[in-house]
């Protein structure tokens, strides 16, 4: 059975660019961890880069924004 490949943080960042996130989120990246965050600062929400699946971090972002 294959593995999924981890990939790395630049490589998360990348993925996690190219999202459709509702006007005035935004996504902060360091070597551990994606940050969301509203226009104001404020914490949506954290997950860790080697367990970051796009489709997640978007609902994510959706169900907060509703």
């Amino acid at each position: 059975m294959l593995r999924p490949q981890k990939l790395t943080p630049p490589e998360v960042c990348r993925q996690i660019d190219g999202l459709r996130l509702p006007f005035g989120y935004y996504v902060e990246c360091d070597p551990d961890l994606l940050i969301v965050r509203r226009s104001d600062g404020a914490f949506v929400a954290a997950f860790r880069i080697g367990n970051a699946d796009p489709f997640e971090v978007e609902l994510t972002v959706w169900e907060d924004a509703d």
